[in-house]
């Protein structure tokens, strides 16, 4: 290679490994592995299903998944009215609520901590960000696969 190549790789990576590892450590408190309790495991894993839509965080709504009428998400968090984004983990929440093990003020406090985070900074497309959150989310669905196994049949 060149000395001019080289110098211009050193210089694009010199500009462009702080975002990189800036976007990670943001994404590092989204870590399933890190969360003291069920409410924190359930709202790192809603932030990051969230994110996992590509979301453009700088829209002034955007339209939640689920059944029913539409809920529409507001910045700068788009926190949903019923706590969670995603359908499946409100249905692990409701199980390990009626378990004792999780109450909705825990899951709201966690759910804005890790969103206020995590969501104002988000870089739409980010293919880094896409493949740490991909592999979170992995963990996340064996953790509700887990507690909706455990659940008593109706």
């Amino acid at each position: 290679m060149s000395c001019r190549l080289l110098l211009v790789l050193a210089t694009f990576a010199a500009l462009v490994s702080p975002a990189i590892a800036e976007e990670q450590s943001a994404l590092n408190v989204l870590d399933l592995n890190k969360a003291q309790n069920w409410a924190e495991a359930l709202a790192a894993c809603d932030v990051t299903r969230f994110l996992l839509t590509d979301p453009d965080v700088t829209a002034s709504t955007i339209i939640a998944p689920g059944e029913g009428a539409p809920q529409f998400l507001y910045p700068p968090l788009f926190t949903p009215p019923n706590v969670l984004y995603t359908p499946s983990l409100l249905r692990t929440f409701e199980i390990l609520q009626a378990r004792g093990e999780v109450d909705r003020k825990s899951l709201a406090d966690a759910r804005f901590r890790f969103a206020n985070a995590v969501v104002p900074s988000f870089q739409k497309g980010d293919a880094i960000a896409k493949a740490v959150l991909s592999d979170q989310m992995k963990l996340c669905n064996v953790l509700t696969d887990g507690v909706a196994s455990e659940a008593p049949r109706k």
